[in-house]
């Protein structure tokens, strides 16, 4: 019943549009222009994976690494942006999440060969830094995961 009373007070408002306008259409059509258009739309994982890179290229690796994280927010399985994050992570000293992206990567695209190569260099970057010598290990098995890889093509 409310809601009748408030449209039965809209009905003057519209009539007096329409005679200005012509036709309903016309009315919202000018009602949709006159509305604030948005000036924002959100970023695709694509479009800041591009920010990233302009980031990094200016050596803003933090800045470069939360518009990743952030991309990985809309898409988890973005598997260019933990590669990226791989490589990132270790450049700022954050070495085990590093290791992890580059693990994420192989795990959503078990059968692309490039992954278990960034993978590789991923765990001796890591291995370089920490001197824990489980990453040699793991550095030739993913090398030997994308060789085995590579000749299956």
């Amino acid at each position: 019943m409310h809601e009748l009373r408030f449209f039965g007070r809209l009905q003057p408002a519209v009539v007096h549009l329409v005679s200005q306008h012509g036709t309903m259409a016309a009315v919202i059509k000018a009602v949709k222009v006159s509305l604030p258009q948005p000036t924002h739309t959100m970023a695709t994982p694509d479009d800041l994976y591009r920010e990233h890179e302009k980031l990094k290229t200016e050596g803003k690796y933090e800045e470069a690494v939360a518009k990743l994280e952030e991309a990985l927010q809309q898409d988890a399985d973005f598997v260019d942006a933990h590669l990226a994050l791989a490589v990132l992570l270790q450049k700022i000293g954050r070495h085990e999440e590093g290791v992890q992206h580059g693990e994420r990567a192989c795990q959503i695209d078990p059968n692309e060969p490039f992954n278990f190569t960034a993978l590789s260099v991923t765990y001796q970057r890591a291995w370089q830094a920490t001197q824990d010598q489980i990453y040699i290990r793991k550095a030739e098995d993913a090398k030997a995961q994308a060789d085995m890889l590579e000749m299956r093509r």
